[in-house]
């Protein structure tokens, strides 16, 4: 059965989504052409930013209902260090096809709700990656177990998914974890212990 909580956490993210102003302009850059095709049947362009170089280093599909198919356009851009797909229909395959993206240092997988444990085994090769967002996912403990092999996060957000205490241990090696959001989840006092095991929260 549909777990009521998480279901009142959905609707209230995509209320506060919507009330969200968009990006100012002087923000972003133009969407490039061959992210933004016309076969994409999304709700809002996807935005995206330069660096003084003219890479693409910022991409966007956050509220576009983007599919692993637009993921992969994504994939064909190197120099990505930020990449947001919160609210979108991307899943586990789509995150697979990011393992080329060696330069990736945020992700944002926020109320992707395709979004299991097999996505996060498909990370571990992102050394660079910092900060990561799972808020509103389908992943448990085992994603923890994952992403202890990410020892250089420094934000996580596992809100409202499947986490327990038993995951929770796994997070003991991320010595580099500055923030952390673990609320909607059901995880005792007793659980929270590993936080002191953690010296920069």
């Amino acid at each position: 059965m549909p777990d009521p909580l998480r279901a009142r956490f959905r609707e209230a993210r995509e209320a506060e989504l919507m009330a969200t102003p968009a990006p100012r302009p002087e923000s972003w850059l133009i969407p490039v052409i061959a992210l933004a095709c016309a076969a994409s049947a999304f709700a809002q362009e996807p935005q995206t930013a330069r660096d003084q170089t003219g890479r693409v280093v910022e991409v966007s599909l956050a509220r576009t209902w983007a599919t692993d198919a637009d993921v992969e356009r994504v994939a064909a851009m190197p120099g990505v260090r930020r990449l947001d797909l919160s609210l979108t229909y991307v899943s586990d395959r789509g995150v697979e096809r990011l393992k080329g993206l060696d330069e990736l240092e945020e992700l944002n997988l926020s109320s992707a709700e395709f979004i299991t444990d097999a996505a996060i085994a498909f990370l571990r090769g992102h050394r660079r990656l910092k900060s990561l967002n799972l808020r509103g996912t389908d992943v448990t403990d085992t994603s923890l177990a994952y992403l202890a092999e990410l020892p250089q996060l420094k934000s996580l957000d596992i809100a409202f998914t499947q986490i327990t205490d038993v995951g929770l241990e796994h997070l003991a090696s991320l010595a580099e974890l500055e923030e952390l959001n673990l609320g909607g989840n059901k995880i005792s006092g007793a659980g929270l212990h590993v936080l002191k095991l953690m010296p920069k929260l």
